[in-house]
């Protein structure tokens, strides 16, 4: 079962690295050290339960909303008042980690879409003219200069800048409202 070993060895680094945020986002909620312990481990056997259809990039984000939702659904089902206290120095503390946790979780995604919309730009682009891709794969992924690029193509390097401009050109001609829709998520 290499596939379950892979899966414990992630989950526990998740584990490691995120437990602390989780335990302390609940105890600034519940100011309860044994409840805050509860929601910490419920949330993490929550996440381990879906744990093959969450991405892990978003872990610190899904955990620490899981165990915040948690706590505001035991109160409500103990009918217990939650009321924070009003002199709290650190009383933006959690609205600063839910909002992080949130910002995070949308950039992780955009992150994420984008990557993928990169790749398949690539790929296309190197089906569609291959030197066109050359180019841009040396410039934007090899960090190359026009200098070398140019070089090592044997073009010079106004061939280079005409070839660089018909490549973004086509590149926002195909896929312009793919970005849209990413800038938009």
């Amino acid at each position: 079962m290499e596939y379950e070993s892979t899966k414990e060895e992630k989950f526990d680094s998740i584990y490691r690295s995120y437990v602390k945020d989780v335990y302390r986002a609940c105890l600034h909620i519940s100011h309860n050290e044994d409840l805050a312990q509860e929601m910490t481990q419920q949330a993490f056997v929550n996440f381990y339960e879906r744990f093959e259809t969450t991405k892990v990039e978003c872990a610190r984000a899904y955990l620490i909303r899981s165990a915040r939702n948690l706590l505001y659904n035991y109160y409500r089902d103990t009918q217990k008042e939650w009321v924070p206290e009003e002199d709290e120095e650190d009383a933006p503390i959690i609205d600063g980690i839910v909002d992080s946790v949130e910002d995070q979780y949308f950039e992780e995604m955009k992150r994420s879409m984008m990557g993928k919309l990169t790749h398949e730009i690539l790929e296309d682009l190197k089906a569609h003219h291959e030197s066109w891709y050359e180019i841009i794969h040396m410039i934007f992924l090899l960090e190359m200069s026009h200098d070398e690029i140019a070089e090592k193509m044997g073009i010079t390097k106004e061939v280079l800048y005409s070839r660089l401009h018909r490549a973004k050109l086509w590149i926002q001609k195909n896929y312009k409202e793919d970005f849209d829709k990413i800038d938009t998520a």
